[in-house]
């Protein structure tokens, strides 16, 4: 793990934390982590870029899972 793969696994999981509150049937925080584990290739994609990050490798996905994790 280095600072910048935390400082995109940080963004990514804000982004997914917001995005879940605003849904007219709000996913629980618990849900998170399950969440973004399951996500294809395309939605990590879609999230990195409204993250303002450039498509986050394996490393920052699997820091955003743990980083969601520890919310709960």
């Amino acid at each position: 793990m280095n600072r910048y793969q935390l400082r995109k696994a940080r963004a990514i999981a804000g982004v997914l934390v917001l995005a879940a509150a605003k849904m007219p049937f709000p996913v629980p925080m618990t849900m998170l982590p399950q969440l973004a584990a399951r996500m294809t290739h395309e939605q990590w994609v879609s999230v990195s870029l409204a993250a303002g990050v450039p498509v986050a490798d394996h490393a920052a996905k699997v820091l955003t899972v743990a980083l969601l994790s520890n919310l709960t």
